[in-house]
């Protein structure tokens, strides 16, 4: 779930694919300038067949039963502020493993998500697999994340950010 931007790598999304081989199967919900490109790459691997280019979803229905369907959630920027998506995975329970950049360790709470290197496929393959071998981390993980996503709703910023505001 993101713009198919140069920032956001998602051209590694099909090296990543081919790195783990048959057995996998990758949706992408977003469009962008690389989409073209992520095709291209898609089938220079011989992975186009298990990606699926669904294009831009709006907040909502739709997305969170994207989200749903999902095992696990992959983040492969190269440079992040606080990512909003990871917060939506999070919520609908699912794992992530995502890239160490930005503030990403920083918006999520320690055991909801694994972090890799950024641009690292195999990286990001391993812990896809680890992952996949160990149903128990991966539900501690959502356990974590669903708990890590409650600390961020608007009620619960809220809460944090009136009493700053309204000083001692």
């Amino acid at each position: 779930v993101s713009r198919l931007d140069r920032e956001k790598n998602p051209l590694l999304l099909a090296d990543v694919l081919a790195e783990l081989g048959e057995g996998w199967h990758l949706t992408v919900v977003g469009t962008g300038p690389l989409e073209g490109e992520l095709r291209k790459r898609a089938a220079e691997l011989g992975v186009a067949s298990r990606i699926d280019l669904r294009g831009a979803m709006p907040f909502g229905p739709e997305l969170f039963a994207a989200y749903g369907d999902s095992d696990v959630f992959v983040h492969v920027s190269w440079t992040e502020s606080v990512p909003q998506v990871l917060h939506e995975a999070m919520a609908s329970g699912v794992p992530i493993v995502a890239t160490a950049v930005g503030g990403v360790a920083g918006a999520v709470d320690e055991g909801a998500v694994v972090l890799v290197p950024p641009g690292d496929a195999r990286a990001i393959a391993d812990a896809l697999r680890a992952l996949r071998a160990d149903p128990e981390r991966r539900a501690a993980m959502v356990a974590a994340g669903r708990a890590s996503a409650r600390r961020e709703t608007v009620a619960a910023q809220t809460s944090r950010i009136i009493p700053f505001l309204l000083g001692p």
